[in-house]
């Protein structure tokens, strides 16, 4: 029986969509803050907005890895790929000035939480 080698055409994709996935995650973090500053936001609440992300990431992977062993790997994978692409686009909405919680602190929170979850199965998944 022949080993096959995971340097497929598949890997090459989903490590070439992985990353410009991170490059657009990581370019968010530095001025992440100065925006929260802008909006009349302490240090507490930037500690606070950023430290969200983190925890709800937490949260996610456990019941990731509880999804994993039940449904296909890819499944998983394009479920937080895609549910990260709808919150670019929720995002764009926000920054727009078209939702309700424009401008608030709450819905950056929101935002950020609901980010970790889609993140946190995107990882999970994506881990070899």
């Amino acid at each position: 029986m022949e080993k096959q080698s995971f340097l497929s055409r598949n890997f090459f994709v989903v490590s070439f969509v992985n990353l410009f996935i991170f490059f657009g995650f990581q370019m968010i973090f530095p001025v992440l803050p100065q925006y929260i500053q802008k909006m009349g936001g302490g240090p507490e609440v930037i500690g606070l907005v950023m430290g969200i992300f983190t925890v709800s990431t937490l949260i996610a992977r456990p019941f990731a890895g509880w999804l994993l062993d039940r449904v296909k790997r890819k499944l998983v994978l394009i479920g937080g790929f895609y549910g990260n692409v709808v919150q670019l686009c929720a995002g764009t909405y926000h920054r727009a000035g078209y939702s309700c919680t424009t401008g608030t602190w709450s819905g950056l929170g929101i935002f950020r939480h609901v980010n970790g979850h889609n993140r946190g199965r995107y990882y999970s998944a994506g881990t070899l």
